[in-house]
Parts: structure tokens; sequence; C-alpha cells
């Protein structure tokens, strides 16, 4: 019997139900209170007892945030792996699966793949090159045989991709 969500509860922490204005603002109220002698010990007992669960090192982190950039925010969302191919090398790669098939060759993943190793040196996983393709507007799809190939209209199968001279 499968198991359901219910039971396995996705784990949450008490901070995350804190808005990140607060942060900066609790981190900056004790910075002010810091000078005239409020321990930080304290001062968490206080914002715990107002209804933020905040901990220690997450406050410590907060003010240390405060101090160098005036605010517990980030400044962006840096997660993430970088794209192994830029825009334009994938524009390139589409314009590729496009040319095979209208020569009436079968693409796989695993050409595209080779594709982008011959053309610009970089090794994608066949999960990137889904991705790609994918993105491009492009779908796996097992068509009826014919022998004289399927007619393909570039502007409605991939509009979003830039043409490349």
């Amino acid at each position: 019997m499968p198991l359901s969500d219910s039971d396995h509860p996705q784990r949450t922490y008490d901070a995350a139900s804190v808005p990140a204005e607060v942060k900066t603002f609790a981190a900056s109220l004790y910075l002010m209170q810091e000078g005239r002698g409020l321990k930080r010990k304290d001062f968490l007992a206080n914002v715990h007892s107002a209804g933020y669960p905040i901990s220690a090192r997450s406050f410590d982190r907060h003010i240390e945030a405060v101090r160098t950039r005036g605010s517990a925010l980030s400044p962006g969302k840096l997660s993430g792996a970088v794209a192994r191919l830029s825009v334009q090398e994938r524009a390139i790669c589409s314009r590729w699966v496009l040319d095979q098939n209208r020569k009436n060759k079968v693409v796989h993943l695993l050409d595209y793949c080779h594709f982008a190793k011959v053309s610009f040196d970089v090794t994608l996983s066949p999960s990137t090159a889904s991705r790609y393709l994918a993105d491009a507007g492009f779908s796996c799809k097992t068509t009826p045989k014919k022998p004289s190939g399927f007619a393909i209209d570039v502007s409605d199968c991939c509009p979003s991709i830039p043409l490349v001279e």
C-alpha cells in the first residue's frame, strides 16, 4: 500500500514563519539595545514571548547581515546551478534538431548531448538535454512511420527560439 503525504509530513522550521522584515527589524532593534547593555539571550526571550520563534544561531546570522548589509534579507537568490549552455547555444542546438527533423532523421537525447559536446565542448546529461528541449517547445513523441517524413512548421514548433544567422 503506497504511503500518503500525511504519512510523511514535510518538515518546516519555526523561523520560516517569521517574515524577513521582522528579522531585519529585530536585529536592528537588538543592535541599538545592545549598546545599552541588553544581553542577546534576554532580547531573544522577549522576541520568543512576542510570538517570533527565532533560534540563537539564526539570530546571530541576522545580526551579522544587518551589520554588514543593513538588512537580514538576502540581496538575491543565488541557488541553482549555472546553465551549461547559453541561450544562443541552446537556440543553435534547437535549430540543429529542426534541421535533422527536416532531413527525416530521428534525434535522440544522446544525439543532442553529442551535438552540444562537439559544437560547444559542453557535456550535458540526458535530463538536462530533455529540459532544454522541453523549454524550447519540443516534446518526445512517437510518430507513425511515413516514408516521406513529416513537415514541421518552425514557427508553430518553437516560437520562443530566436533565429540565429
